[in-house]
């Protein structure tokens, strides 16, 4: 897979994801639909189906281990000026699969080797229409995001473990 990196964990950035008419349906969107509440109820829908196939990441990125799952897609607002802190995701996500959507100039994704800002280890530079993909692990996959002074918009689609008691979460 050409766009694996494996350190300081294993994730995948496509650069330029979608077609630039269906990028430019979501950014538009997204000015609508965003929020700020990361697990807030989700689309009713999945933009990305019959495009591309997230679960080929499960056969080669470790993971946590689950029983089932299903999916939630929404999009997500930082607002300016806003650093969301240095985390693992929740343990009931599996996948997260980022797109960055706009504005045109923004903060990426930080990855740490550790939860210590001192343990950085390198950025995934905003791009709009960038996909940030990786698979959440407990203790290793520490993260970070943050707006400048733009809000800053993705559209989040997460695999969830389908035993998490949450009936926004589409089926697979």
């Amino acid at each position: 897979m050409d766009n694996l990196f494996t350190k300081p964990w294993p994730h995948v950035i496509i650069d330029n994801f979608l077609p630039r008419d269906k990028f430019a349906e979501l950014n538009e969107m997204a000015l609508e639909k965003a929020s700020y509440d990361e697990l807030k109820p989700g689309l009713d829908y999945d933009p990305y189906e019959g495009h591309h196939d997230f679960m080929q990441y499960l056969e080669v990125m470790p993971h946590r281990p689950y029983k089932s799952l299903k999916k939630l897609v929404h999009f997500a607002l930082t607002p300016a000026n806003t650093l969301y802190h240095l985390h693992c995701d929740t343990e009931i996500k599996i996948l997260s699969a980022i797109l960055y959507l706009g504005p045109r100039e923004n903060n990426g994704t930080g990855l740490y080797r550790a939860n210590s800002l001192d343990a950085y280890a390198k950025m995934s530079m905003w791009l709009p229409n960038r996909m940030f993909i990786f698979c959440g692990m407990d203790g290793v996959t520490w993260h970070n995001f943050s707006a400048n002074h733009n809000d800053r918009y993705t559209l989040n689609w997460f695999l969830i473990n389908g035993e998490a008691d949450r009936p926004d979460l589409i089926p697979l």
